[in-house]
This record gives structure tokens, C-alpha cells and sequence, in this order.
């Protein structure tokens, strides 16, 4: 029961738009999704949980910490500022609920990545296809852009990127086998076509440079083939070709003072002074719109006034968690990396599915340089799903979706 819970959880990430009321408490169908897996799997696996658990921390010891050092600051910097209901109400939905359910999603899957990843993949791929219809009826932004039942393009294009990376190594596993792989090959193709389509009209720029690049890093590692890397190239071209004549494209090439380059430019400038005057604890989780707007009288009059994210996700885990999540985000990074490089050099079979994970996180990077792939709850569970995956490597089985 509870890995079919799982996968429901992770296929439905972005329920977490249906609000509810829990027994008199605010939530969304996500979270509880979340609590009936964890408590479904805790029942399962009751006799050997805590021996699981034990394991896990003697093996990553300073991730662990890190973790932890994660979650403190958060939870000192919503301490030291206003507002504490909601931000509690945000560690709890964007890190205590996500982390704890991926650590026992990767833990059941761990000798089965690829049924995991596939539920990650599937999700993008019927949001990519509902957000066809969105296209189709003409329901677009006021600048064009394509955001379908999200907040923005931006968030749409953060959800589904990922989806395209899963979708070629899944095609690329199952390419050169026997027959029966063909449904495999087709299913990919179609939904990474249909995704990179999605992707290309929310016009987000960032988005599109970061799954470039990764894509081009995952081709080189895995088959050094030229004629793919004319391919992406020539994909760039074409977005390039099809964007130029829009005004978001034209004010970015000519630095209008009223392109996306220059909005950005100003968030940062008021998330610096911000950073400045809250150093050590921050502002805490989700106060970044109000501190924004309070801080307009040191700058000219800004651009874009409705901004809940500073647009880089350094900038918000430290304007969130204060100096010490700040911290313990870069080790974790650093330690994940440290230890997908180590299985890239030992691996002897299983290099496409390192690489995958490497590619994500260099997504995620490039992307975060710009965005913010990560404060939300359905990209606070994919970051973790992606985390914790890799922790397992040594004990991977090659599944077909």
C-alpha cells in the first residue's frame, strides 16, 4: 500500500494547489498525501524502521547534520522575525514533510530507481500535456507566456524541466535493446517532445539555458557524440529564431530598463540590502514579498512589485534559513556532488543513471543563478527525491519504467 502511495504522492506533486481543511488545520491534498504515505510505510515496515533509520545516519553522517542544520535555521530564523504560524506552516510543507517522504521514497526504491523516477517523469508529462489545453484555448499571461494552473510561467517551466532529463535517459536505456523496449522509446519521445514544447512557450529564459546546458554535460559524459551536440545546438537556434521577434526577447538583447534583465537586476539589488541588514538569522521562510516592498524606499521605483522569491536560490536560502541553512544548503550540495562524482568513477554499468542525477543538479544550479527551483512544495520534492536517490547507488538494480 504504501509504495503505491508513494508514487500517487509524487505523480499528483502539484496538488498541493487544492487547499483543505484537516481536523480545523489549513493543508493541501499534497500534504496529505505526504502524511498517509510516511505513516503507511512507518506501519509497514515498523519491525525494521528504526534499524533502516539507524543505518542511514552511521553511512551519512554529515548530511544528517546537515539536514538538520537546514531545518534548525529555518526554524531560528522564523524565530527571530514576525509571522511565525506562517512560516512554521512553511518549514513544515517545504522541508520536515518533503524530506522525510523522499527519505522513505528512496529508501523503498532503493534497488528500484527507475519506478521512482518514472512517477517524477509521468508528472511532468501530464502537467506538460493539461497545459497543452491551457495553450490551445489562448489562456496565456499578459505578456504571452504560458503558466497553465501555476503561479507563474516561471514555475511551470522549474516543475517540468526536470522532465526532459528524465525522459532521455529513459529513452536512452531503452535504446538498442530488444523489441519490447519500443513502446518505452515511443512514450519518451513523445513526452519529451511534448514537455520541451510546453517549456519553449513560458518563454522563461533560464529555464531553457539551464536544461541546455545540462542536456549538453549528460550527452558528452555518456557518448561524446558530435552529431547530438549539433542537434541541441540546433534546438537553441530554433528557440532563438522563434523568440526574437517577441518584445521580452528584444528588451533583453538591447537591455531595456523595463526587460526581465533589468527587474532582476533590481530584486537583487533589494535582496543585497536585505541580505546586508539580515545577515546571521535572515527574514524568515516566506517573508521575502513583504521585506521586498519595505525596502522600496531605498531604491527607484521598482519594476515588478509582486515578488515572493528574491530570483536566486542562494540569495533565498540565506534571506530564509539565516546564515546557518545557508551553510548546511551549500554542504549538502557539496556532499551530493562529492558523491555522484565518486560513483561516476567507480561505476561500471549504471553511468547513464549517475549522470541523470548530475544533470539535475547542474539544472538545478544554473537555474537557481536566476530562480528559485526549490520553494515550493512540489520542487522541494522533486530537489529531495533527487537527493536522496544518488545516497543509494550502491545497491541499484536497472529497471524499465
Amino acid at each position: 500500500m504504501s509504495r503505491f502511495l508513494i508514487y500517487i504522492t509524487i505523480l499528483l506533486a502539484p496538488a498541493y494547489l487544492i487547499k483543505l481543511i484537516f481536523f480545523s488545520f489549513p493543508t493541501n491534498l499534497l500534504e496529505i498525501l505526504e502524511i498517509f504515505s510516511i505513516a503507511f510505510w512507518i506501519f509497514e515496515n515498523r519491525k525494521s524502521f528504526f534499524k533502516k533509520v539507524k543505518l542511514f545516519y552511521q553511512e551519512n553522517i554529515v548530511i544528517d547534520w546537515a539536514i538538520l542544520g537546514l531545518i534548525l535555521g529555518a526554524i531560528l530564523s522564523a524565530a527571530f522575525n514576525d509571522n511565525l504560524t506562517h512560516e512554521f506552516s512553511i518549514i513544515k510543507s517545504w522541508f520536515v514533510l518533503p524530506i522525510i517522504f523522499s527519505f522513505i521514497a528512496a529508501l523503498e526504491f532503493k534497488n528500484e530507481k527507475n519506478k521512482l523516477l518514472s512517477a517524477v517523469f509521468y508528472s511532468t508529462f501530464w502537467v506538460s500535456l493539461a497545459s497543452l489545453f491551457y495553450l490551445l484555448s489562448g489562456n496565456l499571461t499578459y505578456d504571452h507566456r504560458l503558466k497553465a494552473f501555476f503561479l507563474s510561467p516561471n514555475h511551470l517551466a522549474m516543475f517540468i524541466a526536470p522532465g526532459i532529463i528524465i525522459g532521455i535517459y529513459f529513452f536512452q536505456s531503452a535504446f538498442g535493446k530488444k523489441l519490447s523496449k519500443t513502446p518505452q522509446r515511443v512514450v519518451s519521445a513523445l513526452a519529451i517532445f511534448l514537455i520541451t514544447l510546453v517549456l519553449f512557450f513560458t518563454h522563461s529564459y533560464a529555464n531553457w539555458l539551464a536544461i541546455l546546458i545540462a542536456l549538453l554535460i549528460y550527452f558528452f559524459l555518456i557518448n561524446k557524440n558530435k552529431k547530438i551536440f549539433l542537434f541541441i545546438f540546433a534546438v537553441l537556434l530554433a528557440f532563438i529564431f522563434l523568440e526574437s521577434g517577441s518584445e521580452k526577447f528584444k528588451d533583453l538583447i538591447n537591455f531595456s530598463e523595463r526587460s526581465s534583465a533589468s527587474s532582476r537586476l533590481m530584486i537583487w539589488q533589494s535582496a543585497g540590502k536585505i541580505l546586508k541588514d539580515n545577515w546571521l538569522w535572515g527574514i524568515g521562510a516566506g517573508n521575502f514579498q513583504e521585506k521586498y516592498l519595505q525596502y522600496q524606499k531605498y531604491f527607484p521605483p521598482y519594476l515588478e512589485w509582486a515578488v515572493p522569491q528574491p530570483h536566486n536560490l542562494f540569495l533565498a536560502f540565506w534571506l530564509q534559513t539565516g546564515l546557518l541553512g545557508f551553510l548546511s544548503f551549500l554542504i549538502l550540495l557539496a556532499m551530493i556532488l562529492k558523491k555522484i562524482f565518486l560513483s561516476f568513477r567507480s561505476a561500471m554499468e549504471n553511468k547513464k543513471e549517475i549522470t541523470l542525477y548530475l544533470s539535475f543538479f547542474i539544472y538545478l544550479i544554473i537555474a537557481g543563478l536566476f530562480d528559485t527551483p526549490y520553494w515550493k512544495n512540489d520542487l522541494s520534492l522533486i530537489f529531495w527525491i533527487f537527493f536522496f536517490l544518488p545516497l543509494f547507488l550502491e545497491k541499484s538494480k536497472h529497471n524499465s519504467i
